[in-house]
């Protein structure tokens, strides 16, 4: 690496800095989640420490992963989005649970991760931030998710089997 890459690196790591520093903390995390789900990076789940790609793309914009056997399927949030044609608060929220769980392997999920995911949605709307609360309590009641434990969530088998068709 050139030292005007670490010249780079290090630009980049003082503007994160001095752009997190005056938020507090929840706020911090919220941002860091947001941006690693812009960038498809997510955190080795067995050693909590090194990053990892978590698509790989095609290279040809479609939006589809390769699995471990080389198939391609759907990838990222905005994908899952077209697929269910969610354009409401209530849909994309599906929309992030139906990734969380179908192409993540998730059995549960918190919520930062699903209204994380769903904010990275290109459909989201600013004004849905009003409504997330409201709608993942009514989706609970409704049984469309299930709520394992205190902000951790899953998708019930039915919920799964209604889309799974939506997804291939």
């Amino acid at each position: 690496m050139a030292d005007s890459s670490y010249d780079d690196e290090l630009k980049a790591m003082a503007a994160v800095m001095a752009a997190l520093s005056p938020l507090d903390k929840k706020v911090r995390l919220d941002v860091i989640r947001w941006v690693m789900t812009k960038l498809d990076l997510r955190l080795d789940e067995k050693d909590g420490q090194r990053l990892i790609e978590e698509s790989k793309s095609d290279g040809n914009g479609s939006g589809l992963d390769k699995t471990a056997g080389g198939a391609a399927r759907a990838g990222n949030i905005n994908t899952v989005v077209s697929k269910i044609q969610a354009d409401s608060c209530r849909t994309i929220l599906i929309a992030a649970a139906l990734r969380l769980s179908l192409l993540q392997g998730k059995d549960t999920f918190s919520r930062g991760d699903l209204v994380g995911l769903a904010k990275a949605a290109k459909a989201w709307k600013a004004d849905y931030a009003n409504q997330t609360s409201t709608m993942i309590g009514r989706l609970t009641d409704a049984g469309v998710l299930g709520e394992k434990s205190k902000d951790v969530f899953y998708l019930p088998d039915n919920i799964i089997e209604q889309y799974r068709p939506l997804m291939d």
